[in-house]
């Protein structure tokens, strides 16, 4: 999964509290949205979160998948 090419950059401020908060608490509940692209997903909202994610680690990220493409 992806961010879509068109969201802002990411600010590595709010990545870096949003890392150490979820290191914290050991957990992250807030799904992130994602919409297929062909052979993969984009995300249109969760891109602190998903790397957040990468950064600790997580071998997989819970995710609402949307059928619209539109969406984006």
């Amino acid at each position: 999964m992806k961010p879509t090419p068109f969201q802002r950059d990411l600010s590595e401020t709010h990545a870096k509290r949003l890392s150490d908060t979820i290191g914290k608490i050991g957990r992250f509940l807030d799904p992130i949205i994602a919409v297929s692209v062909g052979d993969e997903y984009w995300t249109p909202n969760g891109r602190h979160r998903l790397e957040s994610m990468v950064r600790l680690g997580a071998k997989s990220v819970t995710a609402l998948v949307l059928p619209d493409p539109e969406i984006q």
